[in-house]
C-alpha cells in the first residue's frame, strides 16, 4: 500500500473541474542525504522559516519591485523545503505510532500535527497566489508545473468546516487503528477467550470453537463498526460540502486521480463476478493442501532472511532497481521487526526531505513476508526513481498506477520462486501469488461495492452493513465455512476506515499485473521493459492512460477481463501458451512435468494477442477438414468437366 494523506481530497475537490496548464520546469528537488533511518530523528516542526518566507513573498507581491526573480525563487524553495520537512516529520511520527498503537501520547499528538500540516498549505498557496497576481506571473510559469499553477489560480482558503470535519475524521481513524490491534476477549463457560487463545489452544469440540470465534468477532465488529458508521456520516458531510451527492462520487472524482467513473466500474464488478470466482476458489482449495504438503506453510523466516532471499534477483530485472534495493538495506529504510503492539499491515511512505521511501510491515514470520516485501519494494523503488516534493503529493496520486508498481513487481518475481524456495515450494508460492492477485481482484471489487452502499446510504445501520457484506460475498462466489459468521470480518480491513474507496485500485492494478505476468510468459524482456515504462509514468498519470501507453490491455474494453482470467487459468494449467504462427488462436503446449495440482510454470516464449483462448485445438482440426473438403470438391469438378468434354467429343464423333 502506498500511504496517502487526506489533504489531497480537499484540494482535488477544488481542482477537479479546473483547466490544466502546460507543464513548466520544476523547482529544484531534494537529494538523498545518505542517512540511516535512525538518524532521521523526529523533531517538532518550527514553522518560523515557512511563515517568514511566505510573508516576504506577499510583501514583494504587494510592492511589485523589479529585479526580484532570484529572491522569489529562493523564497519558494524555502517554503517547499519547510513543507517537505513538516511532511517528513509527520510521516516519521506516524511510523512511531504504528510501531506501538497503544501509545496514547502520540495518538493525541497526531491530530494536532495533521491539522498544522493542513494549515501550511494555506500559508504557502496564499503567498503563491499573491505573486501569481503580481508582475511576476511569467516567472511563476517558468518555475512551477501545471498542477501548482492550477492550484494557485483557483486558490481559496481551506473551508473551516472542511478542516473541522477532517480533524474529526482523523481522530476516528486513529481510534480505529488503536482498537483494531486489541486482542478482544469473551467469556464462555467461565473461561476467558481471545483469538490468540483459540489459535494456540483451541477447544476439542469444533462447534465450541466456532461459537467462541463468532462471539469474539461479533464483539469486535460491534465496537469497530460503530466507528465506521460515524466515519460514514462525517464523510457524507465532506462530500456535500463540495457539492457531491455522496462520498463515493466525491472520492472517485475528487479524492483520487482516476480516469474511469463509478458507471465504468459497475461493468468490472459484473465481469469479475462471472470470471474470477472459480479461479479464486480452486486456487484456495489447492493451496490449502499444497502449502502444507510442500512444507512451505511451516517454514519460518526473519526479516533479514527475507531480504537476503530476494536481493540477488533484482539485478536480473534491472540494475538500477537492484541498486535501489541495496541502498534501502544499507541505510535501513524499513521497519519489518515483530513488535507486540505493532499495527497489523504494511505500507510505504515518502520521506520527502531525504528523497527516500520508507517501508513499514508487521511481519507474520512466514512465506507471506516475501510477498509483502516484494510488493512494498515495488512502491519504494518507484519512489527512489521518481522522488517528489510534498507539495506535489498534495494534489493526489493515481493509486491504480502506483499499485501496478507493487503488484507488477510481484508478477515479475514469479520467475525466481523455484530458485528461492525449491521446485515444489516454488510452485506453491507461485500459485499463492496468483491466488493473492485473484483475491485482490475479487475483494477490490467487493469492498468497493460495499463502501459504495455505505456512502450512498449514510443512515444505514451496522446490521444492514453486515447483511450487505454477506450478500456481496455470495455474489462474488466466496466459499466460506457456513458454521462461522463471516459477516463480521469487513471491520478487519483497515482500508475501509483509513483509505475510503481506495480498495478498487487493488483490483484494477491486479488485473493489469496478471496481464503483465502473461506477457512475461510470452516475452520476458518485453515484460520487463513494460514494467519499467510503468514506473516511468508519474504518480499522477491516470490508470487507463498508464496501461495503454505501456502496451497493456485496457480492462474497460469489452471482453478483456474474461480474457485475462481465461489466459491466467491456461498458463497455470499448462505452463505456457504458445501461438501457432498459422493460426489466430492459442495453441496449448503440453507441460513436461505435472505436480499434484497443476503443471510446472515455465517461461517458454509466445506471441501475445487479444484473441480469445477458447477452443484451441478444435479450430485447427476444423480448418484441415474444410481444406480437405474443398480440395476434394475441386478434384470432383475437374473430373466431371473432363468427363463431360469426353462425352461430348464421343457423341460428336458418333
Amino acid at each position: 500500500m502506498k500511504k496517502f494523506t487526506q489533504l489531497a481530497a480537499g484540494i482535488l475537490a477544488l481542482l477537479v473541474l479546473c483547466p490544466a496548464f502546460t507543464v513548466s520546469a520544476d523547482l529544484k528537488n531534494n537529494e538523498r542525504k545518505d542517512l540511516t533511518y535512525s538518524e532521521m530523528q523526529y523533531q517538532k516542526f518550527d514553522e518560523s522559516k515557512l511563515i517568514s518566507a511566505a510573508d516576504e513573498l506577499k510583501d514583494i507581491a504587494s510592492k511589485n519591485p523589479s529585479g526580484k526573480e532570484k529572491r522569489i525563487e529562493e523564497l519558494i524553495n524555502v517554503m517547499f523545503d519547510e513543507y517537505d520537512l513538516q511532511a517528513t516529520m509527520y510521516n516519521i511520527r506516524y511510523n512511531e505510532f504504528y510501531c506501538d498503537v497503544t501509545n496514547e501520547s502520540i495518538a493525541k499528538e497526531l491530530p494536532e500535527i495533521e491539522e498544522k500540516y493542513y494549515s501550511y498549505y494555506d500559508v504557502i498557496f496564499s503567498a503563491l497566489n499573491k505573486i501569481y497576481n503580481s508582475d511576476y506571473q511569467d516567472l511563476m510559469f517558468e518555475l512551477l508545473d501545471r498542477d501548482i499553477i492550477t492550484a494557485i489560480t483557483y486558490y481559496e482558503k481551506t473551508d473551516e468546516k472542511y478542516s473541522e470535519l477532517s480533524n474529526e475524521e482523523s481522530k476516528l481513524v486513529l481510534e480505529y487503528e488503536r482498537l483494531s490491534s486489541f486482542n478482544y476477549s469473551v467469556e464462555y463457560k467461565g473461561q476467558s477467550w481471545t483469538a490468540d487463545d483459540l489459535y494456540n489452544n483451541p477447544p476439542e469440540n469444533y462447534d465450541e470453537y466456532n461459537r467462541i470465534s463468532n462471539m469474539i468477532y461479533s464483539k469486535k465488529n460491534k465496537e469497530l463498526g460503530e466507528i465506521y458508521l460515524k466515519l460514514v456520516k462525517i464523510r457524507d458531510k465532506i462530500a456535500k460540502l463540495y457539492g457531491f451527492p455522496n462520498y463515493a462520487e466525491y472520492a472517485y472524482e475528487a479524492k483520487y486521480i482516476r480516469d474511469y467513473s463509478l458507471e465504468d466500474i459497475d461493468k468490472i464488478y459484473e465481469e469479475v463476478k462471472k470470471n474470477f470466482p472459480d479461479l479464486y476458489n480452486n486456487l484456495y482449495k489447492q493451496l490449502s493442501l499444497s502449502l502444507y504438503s510442500t512444507g512451505l506453510a511451516n517454514q519460518t523466516y526473519t526479516g533479514e532472511e527475507v531480504l537476503n532471499g530476494i536481493e540477488p534477483y533484482f539485478a536480473d530485472i534491472d540494475s538500477e532497481i537492484s541498486e535501489n534495493f541495496k541502498y534501502m538495506r544499507k541505510y535501513h529504510l524499513y521497519n519489518i521487526d515483530a513488535m507486540p503492539n505493532k499495527m497489523n499491515g504494511g505500507y510505504t511512505v515518502s520521506l520527502y526531505s531525504y528523497a527516500v521511501p520508507f517501508i513499514f510491515n508487521c511481519p507474520k514470520g512466514d512465506f507471506n513476508d516475501f510477498r509483502t516485501m516484494i510488493h512494498e519494494f515495488g512502491h519504494a523503488n518507484a519512489d527512489f526513481m521518481n522522488p517528489t516534493r510534498a507539495v506535489y503529493e498534495a494534489f493526489g496520486n493515481s493509486l491504480d498506477t502506483l499499485e501496478i508498481h507493487s503488484q507488477g513487481m510481484e508478477a515479475l518475481f514469479i520467475e525466481y520462486y523455484d530458485d528461492i524456495f525449491g521446485e515444489k515450494q516454488g510452485k506453491a508460492f507461485t500459485d499463492y501469488t496468483i491466488y493473492s492477485m485473484a483475491s485482490s481482484i475479487i475483494e477490490g471489487c467487493l469492498f468497493d461495492e460495499f463502501q459504495r452502499y455505505a456512502y450512498e446510504n449514510p443512515e444505514c445501520t451496522l446490521e444492514q452493513l453486515n447483511s450487505k457484506y454477506t450478500q456481496l460475498c455470495n455474489e462474488y462466489g466466496l466459499e466460506y465455512n457456513t458454521d462461522v459468521v463471516y459477516s463480521y470480518d469487513w471491520t478487519d480491513i483497515t482500508h475501509n476506515f483509513n483509505s475510503p474507496m481506495y480498495y478498487i485500485s487493488y483490483a484494477t492494478s491486479a488485473l493489469s499485473s496478471l496481464d503483465l505476468w502473461i506477457e512475461s510468459i510470452n516475452d520476458r524482456d518485453e515484460a520487463v521493459n513494460t514494467y519499467k515504462s510503468l514506473i516511468a509514468c508519474s504518480s499522477d498519470t491516470p490508470y487507463i492512460e498508464s496501461v495503454e501507453s505501456c502496451g497493456l490491455r485496457n480492462i474497460f474494453d469489452s471482453g478483456v477481463v474474461s480474457e485475462i482470467a481465461e489466459e491466467t487459468e491456461i498458463v497455470l494449467k499448462n505452463g505456457t501458451i504458445k501461438l501457432n504462427e498459422n493460426e489466430s488462436s492459442y495453441e496449448v503446449t503440453e507441460p513436461s512435468e505435472v505436480t499434484e495440482a497443476t503443471s510446472k510454470l515455465t517461461s517458454a516464449p509466445m506471441k501475445k494477442t487479444k484473441a480469445k483462448t477458447t477452443g484451441m485445438a478444435i479450430p485447427i482440426m476444423f480448418s484441415l477438414i474444410v481444406i480437405a473438403f474443398i480440395l476434394a470438391m475441386l478434384v470432383m469438378i475437374i473430373i466431371l468437366i473432363i468427363s463431360i468434354k469426353s462425352h461430348r467429343k464421343n457423341k460428336k464423333n458418333k
